[in-house]
């Protein structure tokens, strides 16, 4: 997908309060998935708005509509030797409270989220919290980010393979 294909895209989404998701578009990207079509095995590119994206955009919204949106401190669920799983929870002045939980995986899981399970689990948590309001929902991308994504395709790889899927696969909205 080209820039203006992810503009178009972008187009097609609902507008969010005081900002268009067309506005964040270099927050978008690009990964390509393989998909079942019509009984048939197909690789598509699907377009996902990174975590950074969805804050800018939530933020620049509540900043238009000169409203409060607050970010919790995270509440551990888990944590144990093989994962650590958080929930974050935002309150708006507009959207009302809404939660995100996230899981990072130390075992199983891709080296930077054992290395990082905070980061991780923490960022994921906000992106999920953000989508449930709207922000950076795409059509055929789901509540998922592109971050969420990637670091589940690079989990079922070995690490040659998700270096090599993140080089050859990975396109930026840019």
């Amino acid at each position: 997908m080209n820039r203006e294909q992810l503009v178009e895209l972008c187009q097609q989404a609902p507008t969010i309060g005081a900002v268009r998701h067309e506005e964040f578009v270099d927050y978008i990207s690009v990964l390509e998935q393989v998909r079942r079509v019509d009984g048939k095995w197909t690789k598509q590119e699907v377009a996902y708005m990174n975590v950074d994206g969805k804050i800018a955009m939530a933020n620049e919204d509540h900043r238009r509509q000169q409203k409060q949106l607050r970010f919790e401190d995270p509440v551990i669920l888990v944590d144990n030797d093989e994962q650590l799983t958080l929930m974050v929870s935002l309150e708006s002045e507009v959207y009302g409270r809404r939660h995100g939980i996230a899981t990072s995986r130390r075992v199983g899981g891709s080296s930077y989220e054992a290395a990082h399970p905070w980061e991780v689990a923490e960022t994921s948590a906000i992106g999920r919290a953000l989508s449930t309001m709207g922000y950076g929902v795409l059509p055929g991308s789901g509540l998922a980010s592109a971050d969420d994504v990637s670091r589940a395709q690079d989990a079922a790889q070995t690490p040659t393979e998700a270096t090599e899927r993140r080089g050859f696969h990975k396109v930026t909205g840019n």
